[in-house]
Order: structure tokens, then sequence, then C-alpha cells
């Protein structure tokens, strides 16, 4: 198949920093002064360029996959995750959040839009033949988790509840992609509403991504940062422009874990998503977290530029303080904000994002210095929507937009346009 859209193209970026005018700039302000000429951004862009042109040659994917895997081996550390093994139960804390606090706010319908499944014979890091080198830690909260162990969960963890959801595969620092794919895509064929998303990489051919959207009807693409080789990634370092034009051919979701230190708020971010957004408009962008907004400050700087951008979404999944709920509901209107619960991972773990100074960590069990049980991510969540909901006013319509009806139409719309363009798709 031969489409001139799908080539790898020069990036063109402004070098400048962008600053919003009284932190009002809209994108419909802004957009004329973005500027279409080709400006190379010195020695790193070029080596940038190089690279992603390379990557459309096979002998040069292949280089570059094993090249990523000898990083991403057992040398490199792997982030653990605490979790009590399915099915939960509830202890004294925990229902008395849900019943006081919970219990009304939350609808009963929910879409969650940030949701993982996955088994553990997808990691390539798990020793299998070589346990006997070292024990094995898992990235993930539990072992397996498929579409029932998630019902089982969900039925304790939000009882009454009717959830369906957009998932994808957990990205595994060395992953099984054939395998995990496969495996998303048959799970979430069992249940009507749902829809998955494919996760990809970025020495994926966009050939080999287009061939399994339709093998296995995938709405869109899960890319993840940490599979990029540079621990400040731009976007298309791990999400190449290739893979962005399939999705933009197709009005396909596209699931964005933002990257760097200074996440949405980093020029490089604001500027690169500005033109990516705007060169392939029938893209539906979801930044995840939020925009990686698990303090207020990153959603707070960047949010102004991209007011009037119809294909920007957020996913809140995992954001626990009411201030970046703050700030959201003030800058992005609420018919652009999804809810997502990051189910399958730390969503359904005990502990809480915090931040302070200007970053965020994680309150675990383990880490826990403070006293006091810890309750789940989701309920911890749940409360700052609940709380920033009730300071704004949100209405019960707006608040079931929230936690359904907006994801599920977009959902809907993309499914619309899949048998549109191709009867055969279903």
């Amino acid at each position: 198949m031969s489409d001139p859209n799908l080539g790898i193209r020069f990036n063109r970026y402004k070098t400048e920093s962008i600053t919003p005018v009284n932190g009002t700039q809209s994108y419909a302000s802004f957009k004329d002064g973005l500027g279409t000429s080709t400006q190379l951004l010195g020695r790193r862009h070029f080596i940038s360029v190089f690279s992603a042109t390379m990557l459309s040659h096979p002998w040069s994917r292949m280089i570059w996959a094993h090249n990523r895997n000898q990083v991403l081996s057992n040398n490199t550390p792997i982030r653990t995750r605490e979790g009590e093994a399915p099915p939960l139960a509830l202890n004294t804390l925990d229902r008395q959040i849900w019943e006081e606090e919970l219990e009304e706010f939350v609808p009963k319908k929910i879409f969650d839009a940030h949701c993982h499944m996955y088994q553990a014979s997808f990691d390539l890091n798990h020793p299998k033949d070589q346990k006997e080198m070292y024990p094995f830690k898992t990235e993930t909260v539990w072992t397996d988790c498929d579409l029932k162990i998630l019902q089982q969960v969900e039925s304790v963890l939000m009882p009454g509840r009717q959830i369906t959801r957009l998932a994808f595969p957990f990205p595994f620092q060395r992953c099984d992609f054939q395998r995990s794919n496969e495996f998303i895509g048959k799970e979430i064929r069992s249940e009507n509403g749902s829809a998955a998303l494919m996760l990809v990489e970025p020495s994926m051919s966009y050939q080999l991504v287009e061939k399994a959207i339709f093998k296995h009807r995938f709405l869109g693409l899960k890319p993840y940062h940490r599979y990029c080789l540079n621990q400040e990634c731009r976007i298309t370092d791990f999400l190449p422009e290739n893979q962005i034009a399939v999705a933009n051919r197709y009005g396909l979701l596209i699931m964005l874990h933002i990257s760097m230190k200074k996440s949405f708020a980093d020029p490089r971010n604001i500027n690169d998503l500005l033109y990516l957004t705007r060169k392939y408009p029938r893209a539906q962008w979801i930044l995840a977290h939020g925009a990686r907004s698990f303090a207020p400050f990153p959603i707070e700087k960047a949010a102004p530029y991209f007011r009037g951008i119809p294909n920007i979404w957020y996913e809140v999944s995992a954001v626990c303080t009411m201030d970046s709920f703050d700030v959201l509901f003030s800058k992005v209107p609420i018919d652009k904000i999804l809810y997502g619960a990051d189910s399958g991972d730390v969503g359904f773990s005990r502990g809480k994002i915090v931040f302070y100074g200007s970053s965020w960590g994680d309150l675990t069990p383990s880490t826990n210095q403070l006293g006091g049980e810890l309750t789940f991510y989701v309920y911890e969540q749940l409360r700052a929507m609940k709380r920033a909901a009730n300071r704004f006013g949100l209405t019960p319509k707006q608040i079931q937009d929230l936690f359904f009806t907006t994801a599920d139409r977009l959902v809907r719309a993309t499914v619309t346009r899949m048998q549109k363009k191709h009867p055969a798709w279903s």
C-alpha cells in the first residue's frame, strides 16, 4: 500500500519558548505565529530527524530494536509496583470513604478511559529459565490482569456501577508486543461498548501498525516514552510521524503519556503538540493523566495554548490532588475531560500521588513514614474530583459527561468513522 501522507516528514518546530499573553492566549491567536518554514534546531534536531528517517529502513529498525532491548535489559532498574492480589477486599477505612464520600458522587454508568490488561509472560524481562540468578520483580500491580479480574475488582471498589472501558496493554520495559496486542484485542471483544488501543514502539513500520489495527479492530495507538532511548523524549522520538499519519488517516485515538521533567509545561512539548495536532487534525489526541499533571503547575502553564483545539482531550487517571482538578476545570472545557482509573495498574493499588515543591511522587505502603492507613489511588482521585466538582458547581449532567458520556461518544464516533471508511470494519 502506498500513501504519500504516510511517510516520515521533517519536523518543523519554532526554537523560541512560548509565553502566553496574560496567560490567556488561545490556539486560534497563536497558530498564525507558529510558522511553517523548515527550521532545524541544530545538531540535536538533525540527529532526531536523521534517526526518524533511518527508522523507515527495515535494517535500521532491526538495529534500533536490538539496541533498545540492550538498553532495556536486566541492567535497567525495574520500577516495581505494590498491590494486593485480587480479589480485593475493602477495609473499614475504604468502606467509610466509599459510603460517606463517593457513593452519591460516582455515577451509575462509567467509561474508564485508561485501563491496562496483561499477562506476566508478555514481560520479556521475566527470567523464565534464569530463576536462580535473581528474584523476578514485576512492573505491574498484579501478575496477570484480564477482563474477568478487572470486573471482579471493580465490583468491589465501585459496587453497582456499569463500567465500560478503553483498554491497552501494559508497556513492559521489554515487551512481547505481538502477544500483548493480540491479548487485549481478544479480551475487549467480549465486552460491548468497550474498545482497545494498540501498544506501539518506534521501530514498528506503519504497514505493521495499519495491518494490526484492522486485524484486531483497534481504535488507535498507545505509545509510551520508555521506548525512546533518550531520557528527555520529544513526542516523535517515541511516536514517529509515520505512525501518527496512520491514526490521522482513519481518525483514530492516540493515548499520549507526555515525557520530560516539566511534563506538559515543557516548551518543547507545547511546540511539538501544537505542531502535531495542526498537521494531523483527524487524529484524536488524548493526554493521559491530565497531560501528566500530577501537580497543578504543568496544566496551569500549558493549557491556555490549547484552547480551541478540537482534537485534544484530557484523561485524568491517577491525578490525586484537588489543585490539579481546580486548574483543569477552570482552563479546560468539561466536555474535553475524560475519567480514567488506571485500572489494572496503580489505580487499584493503595497509595496516592502527592506533589511538593516542583515535584511529585508516590506515597505507598512501603514509603509511608507518616503513619495512618492508605486507601486506593482511585479513591484518592475520586475524592479530589468530587471536591473540585463541588467547588466549581458542576451539574449532574456535567458529572455524567465527565464519567461516561464524553468518552463513550468519542469512542462511538471513532467506530463510525472506521465503518464509513471501511464497511468491513465492525
